[in-house]
């Protein structure tokens, strides 16, 4: 799993988790964003080619997140290698 490949990006990813609703609720009070529910969710790639599928990530209803955040750990990437995120609406439509 994740914890044998990236132990320490699992880490770091907890403490973003229990930092980032206190500084969103700094800068944007009404979000009321809880830092003990969360979910997580850590993907690593090894390069090579590698992809995540498309897919729903949460296909419970109804659907109470308030922010999702994506981060990409790729200091040597460049824009020819690919790999950029794409967004799909309802309808199937990116």
């Amino acid at each position: 799993g994740e914890l044998d490949v990236a132990p320490f990006l699992l880490h770091y990813t907890a403490a973003i988790m229990h930092t980032l609703p206190k500084v969103m609720n700094h800068y944007f009070p009404d979000s009321a964003i809880s830092s003990s529910t969360y979910g997580s969710k850590l993907a690593v790639a090894t390069g090579g080619g590698s992809k995540y599928p498309k897919h729903v990530d949460n296909v419970a209803l109804p659907d109470q997140r308030k922010l999702t955040v994506i981060l990409y750990l790729n200091p040597e990437w460049d824009e020819a290698n690919g790999g950029e995120i794409r967004l799909w609406g309802h309808d199937g439509a990116s």
